[in-house]
C-alpha cells in the first residue's frame, strides 16, 4: 500500500475492485474510499463477483438487495452533490449508460496470456488464437458474430450480461458456434458455468428496476450528459477511458474524461 501513496510518486491511479456478498459494504464505505483517495486514487472500477471456473464460490455472488445497494451507493459516490472526489463506475449496474454489454468486440474484447481472443475478461470461451489470425479475423470468429447479433441481451440494461443475468444465451452461443473453453485453470463447460448463474438470474429478473437519472439539471436549464465508454484488456490489465459529450442550448463539446489502467483484483 505504501508504494501507491501519492506522496511517494505524485501520480494518481485507478483501482479495480471485485465486490462480493462478503465485502460489499466494506469496499464502498467512507473509510475505504477516503483511504484510497488520500493515496491518489481518482477512478474506481467496481466489478460484480462472477462464479467463473470450476472451483468458484457461487455464495459470494451479491444478493439482489446488495446489488440494489450498489446501484445507489455508486451513484452517491460520484454524485455532484455529496459525492467523493473520485469517479466510481460499476461494470454491471452502469449498463444503462452504454446500451448494455460492451464486450464481444462491440467496444471491448480480451486476449488472455495464451493468445485466445475472448469475448470478455470474465467469459472464457473463444474460437480464435491471436498468434494464428489477425485481430480483425479474430473479431469475425463465429462466437463474436453471434455475440454481437444478440446484443443487447436484454432491453433492461440492468440485466446486461449473457452469463450472469441471461445465462441461457451464453450457453446457446457457445454451443452453436463450437467455441472452446479457454479457462487457464481448468476447462469449464458453458453448461456448468451458466448453471451457477440460473438462480441468480431468476431472482434478479423479478426485481423492479431501480430508479436512476441520465440527465442533470442546471440552474440555467437542462444539461444532458452522454457518456461513452471505451475499454480493452490484455492479460489481467484493463485499459479504459470515458469520453463525455456535454450538450446544452449554447455549446457542445467533447472531452476525454479519464484514463485508467488497473490490475484485476479482489479486495
Amino acid at each position: 500500500m505504501k508504494r501507491i501513496d501519492k506522496k511517494e510518486n505524485g501520480q494518481f491511479f485507478g483501482t479495480s475492485i471485485c465486490y462480493t456478498s462478503k465485502n460489499v459494504e466494506v469496499v464502498t464505505s467512507d473509510e475505504f474510499l477516503d483511504m484510497i483517495i488520500e493515496k491518489g486514487c481518482r477512478f474506481a472500477w467496481y466489478f460484480h463477483y462472477m462464479p467463473v471456473s470450476n472451483d468458484a464460490a457461487p455464495e459470494l455472488m451479491p444478493t439482489k438487495e446488495q446489488r440494489v445497494y450498489m446501484y445507489h451507493r455508486v451513484r452517491e459516490i460520484r454524485g455532484n452533490t455529496g459525492g467523493k472526489p473520485i469517479y466510481a463506475m460499476d461494470f454491471q449496474n452502469d449498463g444503462e449508460f452504454v446500451g448494455g454489454c460492451i464486450a464481444g468486440g462491440r467496444n471491448y474484447c480480451h486476449i488472455n496470456p495464451n493468445g485466445d481472443v475472448e469475448l470478455c475478461v470474465l467469459i472464457h470461451y473463444s474460437g480464435a488464437d491471436i498468434r494464428e489470425v489477425s485481430l480483425l479475423d479474430a473479431l469475425k470468429q463465429p462466437l463474436f458474430l453471434a455475440y454481437r447479433d444478440n446484443q443487447p441481451f436484454n432491453q433492461n440494461h440492468l440485466r446486461p450480461c449473457p452469463m450472469l443475468e441471461n445465462p441461457e444465451l451464453l450457453q446457446k452461443m457457445v454451443r452453436e458456434t463450437g467455441a472452446y473453453s479457454t479457462d487457464l485453470m481448468s476447462e469449464e463447460s458453458a453448461e456448468h458455468l451458466c448453471g451457477k448463474c440460473r438462480h441468480y438470474a431468476e431472482e434478479w429478473g423479478r426485481r423492479p428496476r431501480p430508479c436512476g437519472k441520465s440527465a442533470i439539471l442546471s440552474p440555467r436549464g437542462t444539461v444532458t450528459i452522454k457518456t461513452r465508454l471505451y475499454c480493452y484488456s490484455v492479460g489481467n490489465k484493463l485499459y479504459s477511458f470515458l469520453r463525455r459529450s456535454h450538450r446544452n442550448s449554447r455549446r457542445h463539446k467533447s472531452f476525454l474524461y479519464g484514463v485508467c489502467c488497473a490490475d484485476f483484483c479482489c479486495v
